[in-house]
């Protein structure tokens, strides 16, 4: 007995991504048969499968003799896709300022593209957003009638906030924006400046781009450092107040001591001396200098009184221990502070152009006349420089907030502030910006104590000033 074989199969469906096509048996005649798809009569070619969801297939298959092989109906399944829209941002995008907006669609046969930008229709070709738009949505359907949306809402990019203090900068972190300090990501929310110009940009999933935010300025006041024997001691002086110091004598470390023990001997002695100084800001500054301090036996001796028996009309003279040659201290070979962290920058000779705003922080006296760290005066014009396309948004004196009405011109145009200075440390602060940055530049004076000859002359200048304006008075 023979088995029984399964009826051959008459029409095959084979489905691609993009066509979809029919497979018949030999003994199907295709002239005599009837296949419809969707109610139409098949063109003999492939389909193509984007044409719709689903597709009907009727067929009535016949032989050469026209005897009927098979019959039937058969849905086929089609573009179910939808179209995809591809964004470079998710969800939100942040923006500062008028941005053209990239999209793409992944879809072979996208039959529609609708944007509606807070909920009316966009008719532009190229899809520009503004900061004060609220979202924007995508309407895509394909020929198949498969349909998708996508909203994005837009927000207006807000800076973190910062706080300067010397070669510290605090700054807000926010969570969905990286901050970059000269290219480096700023995990922490305090980081340390860098000598020179720091620059610092913003980068998010929500940015279509690297932003620039800020440039911060670091510039430090070298501090030096000298010293002075005397009385069998060394003191040591520094141009300004630091965090911490120590000097090191011939191998011996002294820490924070201004005045050390070094007594002269019946031998020369030679000390190599280094300081090494760390300022309020942390920076590291060292000195190398050398002394040398003669024997004992090389200072003049104190020459004893004549005693007389009998007393004479004049007194002899008596020599004052204030006018005894002290022993002699061979001269000190000064060199520069080198600094270890940031490095000084070399001081270049600028010739000043009088027709041109100066470019740097300058400090003169009543008299016009050009003060630098050690001199000393009470009142100040402070020169402040000039900012090409900045303007001046705030002058602090010292922590004092400069009214804009005390911000005055010279007769070259250029700006400046008269003040009071302390007899120590002064700072000025002037603050710069424009639409996208601000600047900060800020300069030290450091002004001496007066001497007791100097407030000796000031108070006698003082009340013969009183006293002539009396006199003129009263006449």
């Amino acid at each position: 007995m023979q088995p029984t074989l399964p009826p051959p199969t008459y029409i095959e469906v084979e489905t691609s991504e993009e066509r979809i096509d029919l497979k018949f048996h030999e003994k199907v005649d295709r002239e005599k048969s009837q296949i419809l798809i969707n109610g139409k009569e098949w063109d003999q070619d492939w389909i193509d499968i984007h044409l719709s969801q689903t597709f009907e297939l009727e067929f009535i298959l016949k032989d050469e003799q026209d005897q009927l092989l098979e019959q039937g109906v058969q849905t086929i399944t089609g573009d179910r896709s939808a179209p995809q829209l591809i964004l470079p941002v998710q969800d939100y995008l942040y923006i500062n300022r008028s941005t053209s907006l990239p999209y793409s669609i992944l879809d072979t046969d996208l039959k529609e593209c609708a944007i509606y930008i807070d909920d009316v229709l966009y008719e532009n070709d190229e899809l520009i957003v503004e900061p004060e738009m609220k979202t924007v949505r995508w309407h895509l359907k394909d020929q198949a009638g498969n349909e998708s949306s996508k909203i994005l809402e837009i927000r207006p990019l807000i800076f973190p906030d910062y706080k300067q203090t010397g070669n510290n900068v605090s700054i807000t972190q926010q969570e969905d924006l990286e901050i970059l300090k000269n290219g480096n990501t700023i995990k922490e929310e305090t980081t340390t400046l860098e000598n020179g110009i720091n620059s610092f940009t913003l980068r998010s999933k929500h940015l279509l781009e690297e932003v620039e935010w800020i440039n911060l300025s670091y510039d430090p006041i070298p501090l030096d450092a000298s010293i002075d024997w005397e009385n069998d001691r060394l003191f040591v002086q520094t141009s300004q107040t630091p965090r911490s110091f120590q000097v090191k004598i011939n191998e011996r470390v002294y820490s924070d001591m201004l005045s050390i023990p070094l007594p002269a001997t019946t031998e020369s002695q030679e000390f190599d001396i280094q300081i090494e100084i760390i300022d309020m800001d942390g920076n590291t500054w060292t000195s190398s200098q050398r002394l040398l301090i003669l024997p004992l036996e090389q200072r003049p001796t104190i020459p004893e009184p004549i005693v007389q028996e009998t007393p004479q009309s004049e007194y002899l003279p008596i020599v004052k221990e204030d006018s005894i040659e002290k022993p002699k201290i061979a001269p000190l070979v000064l060199t520069p502070p080198s600094v270890q962290k940031p490095k000084i920058p070399q001081k270049l000779l600028e010739i000043p152009n009088k027709t041109a705003p100066k470019q740097e922080i300058l400090f003169f006296d009543q008299k016009m006349e050009r003060i630098e760290d050690g001199d000393g005066a009470q009142t100040l014009r402070v020169r402040l420089p000039y900012k090409e396309g900045k303007e001046i948004k705030n002058v602090k004196w010292n922590d004092q907030v400069i009214q804009k009405e005390d911000i005055q011109y010279d007769t070259i145009n250029s700006t400046y502030i008269e003040v009071k200075a302390k007899k120590a440390k002064n700072t000025i602060k002037v603050t710069y910006d424009d639409d996208k940055t601000t600047e900060v530049v800020s300069k030290n004076l450091i002004l001496r104590k007066p001497t007791w000859k100097e407030q000796v002359q000031a108070a006698f200048e003082s009340f013969f000033t009183w006293f002539r304006t009396w006199t003129n008075w009263g006449k």
